[in-house]
């Protein structure tokens, strides 16, 4: 099928989504860059997400989130240790809208971003597959 039909601009330069159809199924890719200013228009980009996932088809969601999910997933170099910082609101969004959608985060444990004050895990992946998938099968 022509890409251009299969790609679909949710929000213009936030979040888009690519949708491969075949005998076999399936298959949502979405692409993320969340606002790295507005944790408001994160959570637009979030809700539009979660109104999105067909939960019927296999769903990928990768990108840079620009907030972190959970409490370990930024170091404070400032000696302070873990925190979820101001990411608490936009990380219980998340959790409560697309994670409830069936989206497990496919984790790595590095951390991808490196600023003067903080170390943080902000680039992940997510899929739809049920984790016993993940387990028992090839996944590419």
């Amino acid at each position: 099928e022509d890409l251009v039909r299969c790609w679909e601009v949710l929000i213009k330069g936030r979040l888009g989504r690519l949708r491969l159809q075949g005998r076999e199924g399936c298959l949502d890719i979405y692409a993320l860059y969340l606002d790295p200013a507005s944790k408001s228009e994160q959570s637009v980009s979030i809700l539009k997400l979660a109104r999105s996932v067909d939960r019927r088809v296999h769903s990928l969601a990768a990108g840079d989130f620009n907030f972190v999910e959970g409490e370990f997933d930024r170091w404070r170099k400032d000696g302070s240790g873990w925190s979820l910082g101001a990411d608490a609101h936009v990380a219980k969004l998340w959790r409560e809208n697309v994670l409830s959608q069936g989206l497990r985060e496919w984790e790595q444990p590095i951390h991808t971003c490196e600023t003067a004050m903080v170390c943080s895990r902000i680039d992940r992946c997510y899929s739809s597959l049920h984790l016993s998938h993940v387990v028992t099968e090839d996944i590419f």
